[in-house]
């Protein structure tokens, strides 16, 4: 009887300790689903074992949907990570976006980032980290037809906060139509 007990209260620890969220705006000018999306992210070293596996998933997801895609990685510090202050960076992401030809393109900035309490051994990481999506047309590149706060969270093993935060993510773009649901 204490072993269930026990074994019940590690594995609702456990997984309590991955949250994932998203809250989304759209207008009337998403006229999805899209077919061929281009993403442009904008991250940190600290978000990188989060970002990168997760920009993973989702091509995987993408692939096995037959949506085209394309992501352009943006990496550099905490204070800069937001701003594209080279014009050969904006050069070669417009240039990419052009040779593309995306129905939308997809900008993913890294506003927040909740980094780890207590003793650190090894690289500085985080443990959660909110992004702004925006969401634009081909027709459109000033004003987004899509708006998204995305926050994932985790204290035990990155996989799980990239499964469960891939997993929100791709049911809100199914939801709000920007991409078609899986089979």
């Amino acid at each position: 009887m204490l072993k269930t007990a026990l074994l019940l209260l590690m594995i609702s620890s456990l997984s309590g300790c991955v949250t994932s969220s998203i809250a989304t705006n759209k207008s009337d000018g998403l006229k999805g689903p899209y077919h061929k999306i281009f993403i442009v992210i904008h991250s940190t070293e600290r978000v990188a074992r989060f970002s990168v596996p997760w920009m993973d998933a989702v091509r995987k997801e993408f692939d096995q949907r037959g949506i085209a895609l394309k992501v352009y990685e943006v990496s550099g510090r905490e204070d800069e990570s937001l701003s594209l202050t080279s014009q050969n960076t904006n050069d070669e992401v417009n240039s990419q976006i052009n040779e593309f030809q995306p129905e939308v393109v997809l900008l993913i900035a890294l506003k927040k980032i909740e980094a780890y309490g207590g003793v650190q051994i090894g690289r500085p990481g985080s443990n959660g980290a909110t992004f702004d999506m925006r969401l634009f047309t081909r027709e459109d590149n000033k004003t987004p037809v899509w708006r998204a706060k995305f926050e994932v969270f985790g204290d035990y093993g990155v996989s799980m906060a990239v499964s469960k935060g891939t997993r929100t993510f791709l049911d809100q773009l199914e939801k709000d139509n920007i991409i078609a649901p899986g089979n």
